[in-house]
């Protein structure tokens, strides 16, 4: 059968494709990001449905045995579709305006049928999608984000015992002791990771940031110890623990990082100040974290624990669980955030609703279907780029002396980490390797560190690690004689996050480590994402042409083939040649799956409707800013405040134009209001020329 899972509202949307064809389960993953290149995506997941489809030769929706949507709630998909729907009418002062409209016009007309399509729990799904795929018979099962559950599986059966946030029924001991109704939503209680944002927000990084949160607590040992969060030591009460008062105070409390210059702001960030609230965040995060493993050991008696929710990809938080000794085995899988919710939705209907009997086991990241690479050699002739077939070897020489390169090869990793396959790549042993890497080429915060990929069999060479950890989700302590070895692979406080790599998982990377090993003595790559500040992970050859002449690499490796970094004025050039390239190609990716999978009539009728309602509100709105201009008193400020109006009547009109076909009303609309300012200003004239 074929299992569908989604996340098709909020931000980091995907779609992620189960098939039981062969006896085993396979699955075939991807982030919208991915294709439409807008990192943390909210738009509806159009071309990751496409795309995983294709991967298991799919024509049609009606090829699917069930449809899996993410909800927040149980009243969420009568909930979203009304929320989608204001959003839509009312154009939202948002950068996400587009994304909400257009995702509400394709839910309303994607052809689901309705009995195949069914609604998973958010934190339900992210529980599925560590558990289903650990390899585990039985575990306690911990998700940690907006929202908490605590589970146990058992086979192929996931029971909740504790369960609290967005608004759903929350359980307590297996028992509902909230149930969600309309009246009563909706109901959720914040917790560690909403203050652990907080804060993030606070040190001017955007709610994806955690991770620099936690780079920069490192430098605890650097600044001068002092509490300004003052976190009550007491202030656990179970899994219905609430930080709403406690993060109310700390929102009034906690001053607002401004840098002097943004050239500077990442040495600023250095400060006492804020190097101690993200340690005290960090603090609480570790403390609240160990507490509820311990209250998940003991509620299931397990030694099995799977991780997920955005606090689990926290390297750092997930050795100290594994330290406490309470689980042999701690298992957290490659997209713990929200990327991985379409997987546990696919795996929750797979194994809670159809009983899907075939085994799941994730050995790899690598749900990405692999570019067709024969079209390697014409991509690089028609931009005329200069590259060369090579042999691995000479690839692990060039980065032996120095040089940076960008790998892509293979299916892409599912998840926030790169894991070999869509990669920049360098040499640990140069020291200074670290701050080349974060300012020429990633254009990121100095503060922040990389990680290290070695053979899982030699880790234990320069790394105190008792487990693989192949996700690059399990911090450990660098062997001090290893130290001089690999200095740009260590952070601050002497930690590393390390990627274990077996020739099972990823031959042609370990190969490449293997050479390297051979060549340097040391078996430990620098590893990072392929890609730029602010951009999504690449996803196939023209975005990783993209993102070799946007950034400062040496070389691009692709496939077998070792590209030439062109002069600047050729990057520059290809710069806005592909830029152009790629968002044509997103665009018509878009029209063309809105007709394969959507009911285009409807589509038009929806937006039609949309139209109509943003018309009336566009003559309303004008006429509130018309309104607005006849009261401007005419003074020197006055030509301000009529210039800023107009602007925002330009905005607001223009955003809803590019919905629909309403550009014809801007100049009207500046024409009225200019026409009655001048009216103002002519009767201020006659009147002062009559005294």
């Amino acid at each position: 059968m074929y299992i569908l899972g989604i996340k098709c509202s909020g931000h980091d949307t995907g779609a992620v494709l189960l098939s039981d064809r062969s006896g085993t389960v396979e699955l075939s993953g991807i982030s919208e990001a991915r294709l439409n290149r807008r990192k943390h995506s909210h738009f509806y997941p159009l071309l990751s449905i496409r795309y995983v489809m294709d991967r298991f030769g799919l024509k049609s929706l009606d090829e699917i045995d069930l449809i899996c949507i993410d909800k927040h709630s149980e009243l969420w998909p009568e909930s979203y579709s009304q929320f989608g729907l204001l959003s839509a009418k009312n154009n939202m002062p948002h950068k996400y305006d587009f994304d909400i409209r257009s995702s509400y016009l394709i839910e309303q007309s994607i052809r689901f049928s309705k009995d195949r399509l069914v609604y998973v729990n958010h934190i339900d799904a992210h529980a599925a999608s560590a558990y289903y795929v650990s390899g585990f018979s039985e575990a306690a099962i911990l998700t940690i984000e907006g929202g908490l559950g605590n589970y146990i599986g058992r086979g192929n059966k996931i029971s909740i015992l504790d369960r609290t946030g967005y608004g759903g029924d929350e359980y307590q001991d297996g028992r509902i002791t909230h149930k969600c109704t309309a009246s009563s939503w909706p109901l959720h209680r914040q917790n560690i990771s909403n203050l652990y944002d907080l804060v993030t927000n606070k040190l001017g990084l955007d709610v994806f940031a955690a991770g620099k949160t936690m780079a920069l607590a490192a430098f605890r040992d650097r600044v001068e110890l002092k509490n300004y969060l003052n976190i009550p030591s007491e202030r656990h009460l179970g899994f219905m623990t609430d930080y709403t008062d406690l993060n109310a105070r700390l929102l009034k409390e906690i001053r607002n990082f401004i840098p002097t210059s943004n050239t500077t702001k990442d040495i600023e960030l250095l400060d006492e100040y804020w190097v101690n609230i993200a340690r005290e965040a960090q603090d609480a995060l570790e403390e609240d974290v160990l507490y509820f493993a311990k209250l998940a050991s003991e509620k299931s008696g397990s030694k099995n624990l799977c991780l997920a929710g955005g606090v689990a990809l926290s390297c750092v938080t997930n050795r100290k669980i594994l330290d406490l000794g309470l689980f042999d085995n701690v298992f957290v899988q490659p997209a713990a955030s929200d990327e991985g919710i379409p997987l546990g939705c696919a795996l929750w209907g797979y194994y809670q609703i159809k009983n899907g009997g075939a085994k799941a086991k994730m050995e790899n990241a690598y749900l990405g279907t692999p570019n067709d690479s024969k079209t390697v050699t014409a991509l690089l002739d028609k931009y005329k780029f200069t590259y060369r077939e090579v042999e691995i070897k000479e690839v692990a020489e060039t980065i032996a002396k120095g040089k940076i390169i960008g790998r892509i090869s293979g299916g892409s990793e599912y998840g926030p980490r790169a894991l070999g396959n869509r990669s920049i790549l360098a040499d640990p042993r140069i020291a200074n390797m670290l701050e080349v890497v974060n300012t020429q080429i990633k254009h990121r915060e100095r503060f922040r560190p990389f990680a290290p990929s070695c053979h899982a069999d030699k880790q234990n060479r320069y790394f105190d690690i008792p487990c693989v950890s192949p996700f690059m989700l399990m911090a450990c302590e660098v062997y001090p004689e290893a130290r001089d070895k690999i200095p740009a692979v260590i952070h601050v406080d002497g930690s590393s996050r390390v990627q274990s790599v077996t020739p099972n998982q990823n031959k042609a990377y370990y190969d490449l480590i293997e050479e390297f090993g051979k060549i340097s003595g040391v078996y430990v790559l620098l590893n990072t994402s392929f890609n730029d500040d602010g951009e999504p992970i690449v996803e196939n050859y023209e975005d990783a042409l993209l993102s070799f002449v946007r950034t400062g690499l040496h070389y691009l490796y692709i496939e077998n083939f070792l590209v030439e970094r062109p002069s600047p004025e050729i990057c520059s050039q290809l710069k806005q040649e592909l830029s152009v390239r790629i968002k044509a190609r997103v665009t018509e990716e878009y029209e063309k799956e809105i007709l394969n999978l959507c009911d285009f009539k409807l589509y038009k009728k929806v937006e039609q409707s949309l139209n109509r309602y943003s018309f009336r509100l566009i003559l309303l709105s004008v006429a509130g800013y018309v309104t607005k201009a006849r009261r401007i008193t005419v003074n020197p400020h006055g030509f301000t405040g009529i210039v800023k109006i107009i602007r925002v009547v330009i905005s607001k009109i223009g955003n809803v134009a590019r919905h629909g076909r309403f550009k014809i009303i801007v100049f009207p609309a500046i024409f009225i209001m200019l026409i009655v300012y001048g009216i103002k200003i002519c009767k201020l004239s006659f009147s002062r020329s009559k005294s």
